[in-house]
């Protein structure tokens, strides 16, 4: 019924919600953005996949801020932004499992896409 349109919330959720997890997604970001260096020069199988470096819970936490209202709930939208969070853990832990560079850089750009 919405045509695919993010939904409704408060301004003062969104502001909350950013107040909240917009550093730490930011942080998280460039945690990731520096796993290509681990990639680069040879060492993504000492990165730990669950480390909380990557802030993937404030990201999923932000979107549910920024996507979730008191009327609707969890929609569509909200439900594929919590995919590509998970997509990116799932590829921060492929590329902690790569047996060599290229399989350790594909799974990178697969999670940057994801982000």
């Amino acid at each position: 019924p919405d045509g695919g349109a993010v939904p409704f919330t408060r301004v003062q959720q969104r502001y909350e919600a950013y107040g909240k997890y917009a550093a730490r997604v930011l942080a998280g970001v460039e945690a990731f953005r520096a796993l290509k260096g681990a990639v680069d020069n040879g060492s993504w199988a000492s990165v730990a996949s669950d480390d909380t470096k990557y802030n993937l819970r404030a990201m999923g936490l932000l979107a549910n801020g920024l996507m979730a209202s008191e009327n609707n709930g969890p929609g569509n939208v909200l439900f594929l932004t919590r995919w590509y969070v998970n997509e990116c853990a799932l590829d921060i832990g492929d590329v902690a499992k790569a047996a060599d560079k290229a399989q350790a850089a594909a799974a990178w750009e697969r999670g940057r896409k994801a982000i």
